[in-house]
């Protein structure tokens, strides 16, 4: 009798580790993903007023990714449209560089990248 107590015992405790190694990470996971499904798009000004930082937001079969626009506050004409998008899994920020019209993508997988505002365009460096 009490071997069987034991077996029960010993079963439940197998299975208590079982959910906490198998179960709790894949809610974690969800999780994440879910939170990156609801990456919310935003309008950044920047610091002379002159321009308008929009973020995007693009689902995929393979993931959702953001990417940014920059448009004229004045006329709302799109000044440049970055061409690479961004995991938002990964993705931490897509901002203005303080005091400067150079943008900022911190990501968690490419590490930070600038596109710098050169002569009327934002060039990647």
């Amino acid at each position: 009798m009490k071997k069987t107590y034991l077996f029960i015992a010993l079963l439940i405790i197998l299975c208590a580790i079982g959910v906490y190694y198998f179960i709790v990470p894949f809610i974690a996971h969800r999780g994440i993903i879910n939170e990156a499904r609801d990456y919310r798009t935003e309008a950044l000004i920047s610091f002379d007023d002159k321009y308008i930082l929009q973020t995007l937001k693009f689902e995929e079969e393979t993931g959702t990714y953001a990417s940014f626009t920059v448009e004229s506050r004045d006329t709302g004409e799109k000044l440049f449209t970055c061409p690479d998008k961004y995991r938002t899994t990964d993705l931490k920020s897509i901002s203005w560089e303080d005091g400067s019209l150079t943008v900022v993508i911190k990501s968690s997988d490419v590490g930070t990248i600038h596109y710098f505002y050169v002569d009327g365009l934002w060039v990647k460096g």
